[in-house]
């Protein structure tokens, strides 16, 4: 038997890794504003170096400006608008408050959870979108989250109990067999014959009992005159950044002036540091060393978001020009390829600093990013406002829905509006209708 010999190997191996300043930058360009505001605001505290800067400077070129201007006097793009839906002081949204906000407070009053359970009711809170569903498969979010599937739906359940019926439904339908089986209509085991066979959901609203369609439309039913007040329609919804007009075919991109994104290092701090640094001993000089590098980087990864967001919104804009003058036929649905290669960065980059951005349109209509990369995003938001505005004893057909897009310009067939409808969550005509009777009788 022959013994193991030791050999040298000249081979060369590539392994990739992520320094902290590359964790730390793509973190910061995934947020959403409220979020990085939040992490922003958790750094500010723990790191003396850092500040708030009180000039205003261009995102772009980080050119300070002594004074209120309209375009940078460097580089010529727009630093501040007042056609009336940009403000400077995010404060002063604060009167109003959120559907999640109040909802949050009612359940918090109602609903007895423990430290773990209250962190992922904000979780789950977070994820609900504009009409109150969680259209997340259950699964994945928990493990995404790292937390056991039943643990999550306990907390669910958990605050259905109290009385919130349908919290956290998938959609329209969940949300329905939920109110029909809080009602007693409906038994356990016919719920689960109608999510496997929707088309028979007219049976259930037959029986004539008032139905809400959306687990929001049920919680502002219950509010009282105050609460209902502060929903008010007028509230602003957040954005990363306003699309302004600038005249002829031309636009703008600004980005909302929040102060913790004009963050900057601390002088007075690094001046008094270097004065008693000779009075430190060694281990209080290496903390105070390492939180001023981390301060540095944090404004290098900061200002290479700010710029990279405004340049690709830029790019964005450029090209949907002819959509954003009014023309629907005229949008064109981008790839994030495209964008990555006219900025000279990799697909990786435009994906993390795009994610979960939310922008303010000319019109005043806030839509999602990734609007500008889904060909059927237009489609899809034209069917639900056409259902929203329908008339309630005449629902519209797929058919009639198909024939008006097609007058609008999109290419689209009956059966691809009614792929649409149901990725939506929304009910078939003949099934809105008895539902529209149901909550009038």
């Amino acid at each position: 038997m022959k013994k193991p010999e030791l050999r040298q190997s000249l081979a060369m191996h590539q392994k990739q890794k992520m320094i902290p300043k590359m964790m730390l930058a793509g973190e910061m360009m995934m947020l959403p504003l409220e979020e990085l505001e939040m992490k922003l605001e958790q750094l500010l505290q723990e790191n003396p170096f850092l500040e708030f800067e009180e000039r205003m400077f261009c995102f772009a070129c980080e050119q300070p400006l002594d004074r209120y201007l309209d375009f940078c006097p460097n580089c010529g793009r727009i630093v501040r608008n007042d056609t009336g839906y940009y403000l400077e002081d995010p404060g002063s949204f604060s009167e109003k408050r959120s559907f999640k906000e109040l909802l949050e407070e009612e359940i918090l009053s109602c609903v007895e959870l423990s430290k773990e359970e209250l962190k992922l009711l904000e979780v789950i809170l977070a994820n609900l979108d504009e009409e109150g569903f969680l259209r997340l498969d259950l699964r994945k979010f928990a493990f995404h989250l790292g937390v056991p599937e039943d643990q999550l739906q306990g907390v669910i359940e958990k605050v259905r109990a109290e009385g919130f019926v349908g919290f956290a439904a998938a959609d329209t339908l969940e949300f329905v067999l939920l109110q029909c089986l809080n009602k007693g209509l409906i038994t356990l085991e016919e719920s689960f014959q109608l999510r496997k066979h929707p088309e028979k959901i007219r049976f259930l609203l037959k029986k004539g009992e008032s139905l809400f369609v959306s687990f929001r439309e049920f919680f502002e039913a219950g509010l009282d005159e105050r609460g209902r007040k502060e929903l008010d329609d007028t509230r602003r919804v957040s954005y990363d950044a306003e699309i302004v007009a600038l005249g002829g075919d031309e636009y703008g991109v600004l980005l909302f002036d929040s102060p913790y994104l004009k963050l900057t290092l601390n002088e007075g701090f690094i001046s008094l540091f270097k004065d008693k640094r000779s009075s430190l001993n060694s281990r209080e000089q290496s903390f105070l060393e390492e939180r001023l590098h981390e301060a540095r980087e944090i404004l290098s990864c900061l200002r290479y978001r700010n710029s990279l967001l405004l340049r690709a919104l830029e790019y964005i804009v450029f090209r949907e020009k002819k959509y954003l003058a009014g023309d629907n036929t005229a949008f064109v649905p981008l790839l994030q390829k495209e964008v990555a290669e006219a900025l000279g960065v990799s697909i990786a980059a435009v994906c993390q600093v795009l994610k979960g951005k939310r922008v303010l349109l000319p019109s005043g209509v806030v839509k999602e990013v990734k609007f500008f990369f889904d060909p059927s995003y237009p489609a899809k938001q034209v069917i639900k406002q056409l259902i929203q505005k329908e008339d309630h004893k005449k629902p519209l057909s797929d058919a009639s829905i198909a024939a008006y897009l097609r007058k609008q310009g999109f290419s689209v067939s009956r059966r691809t509006v009614t792929l649409y409808r149901d990725q939506l969550g929304i009910l078939p005509s003949h099934s809105r209708k008895k539902l529209y009777a149901s909550m009038t009788s």
